[in-house]
């Protein structure tokens, strides 16, 4: 045991800076650059009205609705608009025009809407055939805000006429583009009211001296003196994506697993040491940071401890025959690893998976014992490999959870008995593990 001390601080180092750094420099080349918005389609359904971002890679995402329901706000902070201005074909259902002002939070698409609606949670698609990510935005109108209208409007009935009639204000359009180009749609004309100002007559507004005004007038000026007060933004982001990642990186998970570490029977070789060892079930514990590619794969490194009782000897070891169960000491394992995962298509609520990875590991013999006697207590470093195939669950857009089977194949390692002369073990391991992933 006391070599492990010595050597823990260098292996602990030298793995993690061969497995990291691959993994992070490729996370880095990755979210350089800015995303852009290449296309904007809305197509008007039954219940909704849905709009499709086109962009160049996925993005971070934040959404509100203002406080009157007419106007949505989606924040893409660090995007850049490419797409072509507001056309007709984009005049549909419960969308009356849209704006992008670049500097506001970073990046906001105001959605201006002919009545209180309320959005669905917006998620992320992956690219499929000739289509590219995709941000969906659906768009409903929000019947709980148009009842507590009526209810508020409760007067005269054509008070409740002009309430009804009155057009959303407009969102600072002078600093708003939709596109290179793009100018305001100016506002449809005004259709005739009667004249009215909250409960007075006409003639009761011309003795006082005062110009009469139209009750849509009226409501409509009410309505531009309001500023739209959002709503605090929900801290929920739109499906797939960070919530603004680790470090400056996007698509970041963290992992977490536990579970049974089963080591076939050992043979070990050299002067002295002809025999066999078997070893009883064991434990696995492993914790990595991987990075989410978007396209199925995924790329992560990992840092992962098991280790096995020995139950049985059989066999010369250390110059001296054994055949016992009066055994002592434990083969564990520190292995530091770079894997590549995909991701199958999922046809349900579960997706399963299948990986494989290489790297260095670090065994161990820990005071291994026959009969009293020690045979061995040393370590060795060795490149290793592992396979292995699994399923995953996912809770909400933070939390999937997954169960996997591993199987790891290692180097033949080279230890010392207690005399100083050096043996080969032939080892490897099956894993059955539960975990959860942690996305940012």
């Amino acid at each position: 045991m006391g070599q492990i001390g010595r050597q823990i601080s260098a292996i602990i180092a030298m793995a993690v800076g061969a497995v990291l750094l691959p993994v992070l420099t490729t996370t880095k080349a990755t979210a350089n650059g800015s995303a852009q918005v290449t296309d904007i389609r809305v197509s008007n359904h039954k219940n909704k009205t849905r709009l499709v971002l086109d962009v160049t890679k996925p993005v971070d995402l934040r959404y509100e609705v203002s406080a009157d329901g007419n106007a949505v706000f989606i924040d893409l902070p660090r995007i850049k608009w490419s797409a072509d201005p507001f056309k007709e074909r984009h005049f549909k259902g419960l969308i009356n025009d849209f704006k992008f002002s670049p500097e506001a939070a970073g990046g906001r698409f105001n959605i201006l809407t002919n009545g209180p609606v309320r959005i669905r949670k917006p998620f992320f698609v992956p690219p499929k055939g000739r289509l590219g990510h995709r941000i969906v935005i659906d768009i409903m109108k929000d019947r709980s805000a148009t009842l507590m209208a009526k209810q508020g409007s409760e007067g005269t009935l054509q008070m409740r006429r002009t309430t009804s009639l009155a057009q959303p204000p407009p969102l600072e359009t002078d600093r708003m583009v939709a596109g290179p180009g793009a100018m305001p749609r100016p506002a449809p004309p005004l259709p005739k009211e009667p004249i009215v100002a909250g409960h007075e007559s006409r003639e009761h507004q011309v003795a006082e001296g005062r110009q009469p005004v139209s009750a849509r007038q009226h409501a409509a000026d009410q309505m531009r003196r309001q500023t739209p007060r959002p709503m605090p933004l929900p801290k929920n982001t739109m499906r797939r994506q960070g919530h603004g990642g680790i470090l400056g990186f996007q698509n970041i998970y963290l992992k977490g697993q536990t579970g049974i570490a089963i080591t076939p029977e050992i043979t070990n070789s050299g002067a002295g040491n002809e025999n066999t060892m078997e070893l009883d079930p064991g434990f696995s514990l492993t914790g990595g940071l991987g990075f989410d590619l978007e396209n199925n794969f995924r790329v992560e490194g990992e840092m992962a401890y098991s280790a096995n009782s020995i139950a049985v000897v059989r066999g010369v070891g250390n110059g001296s025959s054994f055949n016992t169960t009066y055994t002592g000491g434990d083969i564990s394992s520190l292995a530091f690893m770079g894997n590549l995962a995909y991701d199958f298509p999922a046809q349900s609520r579960f997706t399963p998976y299948f990986m494989g990875g290489v790297g260095l590991v670090s065994i161990f013999a820990n005071d291994i014992k026959a009969d009293g006697t020690v045979i061995s207590d040393s370590s060795d470093f060795v490149f290793s490999m592992q396979l292995g195939a699994g399923a995953s669950l996912p809770l909400d857009d933070l939390t999937t959870l997954e169960a996997a089977y591993r199987y790891m194949e290692t180097q033949d390692p080279e230890f010392g008995d207690q005399r100083g002369i050096p043996f080969t073990s032939e080892i490897s391991s099956h894993s059955l593990v539960l975990g959860v992933r942690l996305k940012f």
